[in-house]
């Protein structure tokens, strides 16, 4: 499961022993996160997530080794157009 808190997103996973929320891996954010969804693209054995957040940036980060690591980061406008960034 993924959670985001306060600044933080933080990839959860259930104990089956005692049934709590065990975090395994937990990051800062700089912006306020907007959106968070996970997907597996085709003919792909991981799973990544997408992060869109309140400055109109659109990122992927896959998780490694207890961080999350940035795969692709792609900058909109806060309408939705996507700005050229030199």
């Amino acid at each position: 499961a993924i959670a985001r808190v306060g600044g933080r997103i933080e990839l959860l996973r259930p104990d089956v022993n005692t049934g709590k929320l065990l975090v395994i891996g937990s990051s800062r954010s700089f912006s306020c996160v907007r959106t968070i969804r996970s997907f597996r693209p085709t003919g792909s054995s991981r799973d990544l997530l997408i992060v869109g957040s309140d400055a109109g940036t659109m990122c992927v980060l896959e998780f490694c080794s207890s961080r999350w690591q940035q795969v692709h980061c792609e900058v909109f406008g806060k309408t939705g157009c996507r700005r050229a960034v030199p």
